[in-house]
């Protein structure tokens, strides 16, 4: 802890010094609206120089991908029942969430009341967010491809089946499947009120996203009640029971997050805030987002669930 503790003592001497260095002549904010905005009467004019957005001096990637490695360690640790480890990877979970709520907050600022980004930024943003999509699609890939390995070649000591000797098989109906439909039927629902958006109606995708909202955290709660009730084996029971967590744990990990982006754009939706019909793109990818969560789902059903039930011996 000493380590730590220094280390941030000195990351926060080389911010001061940054900061310093930047700003001790004029604050950003101060110098975008001198050299970029004019003001006539009740108007603010943009001026734009450029198309492409200049990235002012920020903390926070810097701040997020510490806490965010914090956060995967302590909780590793917690594993091996290591003391402390769990607090400690808890605090770093708030200090992720903290962090990117404050990332969030600049970028806000930077769209919706400086309005700097014009098509082009926001096409940027758009291609970014795909690659993180592609990302997301490879950790995913590495996750099934040891299930499947696991699948397709039991061991002699686990009884020669997919599903470990003394195991219960999945059930692929009942509340999965409930789960599934209200999955998908979310997704459907989100994007029927991401079209009417673009056609200038503001209360019909109000009620579709608290629609949206509400079925996914219902599901949740399924996965849940899945967890502490459904199932008679845990994380540590063979090789199986740690893949299935793990996926499972994973994939909902990835829910609560598209949640959270979903609910934040509902805020906006519901009180108006920078959203246009013309102009709504944290909504739309948040809608994406949720489109991602889908497929996975879907997926990781058919494959754990429903091949696992009809496949084992």
């Amino acid at each position: 802890m000493s380590c730590i503790s220094s280390f941030l003592f000195i990351m926060m001497i080389v911010e001061n010094k940054l900061k310093s260095s930047i700003f001790e002549k004029s604050p950003y904010w101060d110098l975008y609206l001198s050299k970029h905005v004019s003001f006539s009467d009740k108007l603010m004019n943009l001026n734009y120089i450029h198309y492409f957005n200049e990235i002012p001096y920020t903390r926070w990637p810097f701040y997020l991908s510490f806490s965010l490695f914090t956060f995967v360690f302590y909780m590793l640790l917690s594993l091996t029942r290591y003391e402390w480890a769990l607090s400690f990877g808890l605090c770093g979970l708030f200090l992720v969430a903290y962090y990117s709520f404050m990332w969030f907050q600049d970028i806000h600022i930077e769209s919706g009341v400086f309005g700097k980004y014009n098509r082009k930024v926001r096409a940027c943003l758009a291609y970014g967010f795909a690659l993180f999509i592609v990302s997301e699609i490879a950790l995913f890939s590495g996750f099934f491809w040891t299930y499947f390995d696991r699948f397709f070649h039991p061991s002699m000591w686990g009884g020669d089946s997919s599903l470990p000797a003394g195991f219960q098989r999945l059930p692929k109906g009942g509340m999965s499947l409930i789960a599934t439909g209200l999955l998908v039927s979310s997704g459907l629902i989100l994007n029927l009120g991401a079209y009417i958006l673009r056609l200038g109606n503001w209360y019909i995708p109000l009620f579709l996203t608290t629609i949206g909202i509400c079925f996914g955290l219902y599901f949740l709660e399924i996965q849940l009640y899945e967890y502490s009730q459904a199932l008679d084996f845990n994380i540590t029971d063979s090789v199986y029971g740690s893949i299935f967590y793990f996926l499972t744990g994973f994939h909902g990990m990835h829910v609560l997050v598209g949640w959270i982006f979903l609910f934040v754009s509902f805020y906006y939706l519901s009180h108006r805030l920078f959203y246009t019909k013309e102009r709504h793109l944290s909504f739309s990818l948040a809608i994406f987002y949720w489109h991602f969560v889908d497929i996975v789902w879907l997926f990781l059903y058919f494959s754990v669930y429903v091949s696992n039930f009809s496949l084992s011996v």
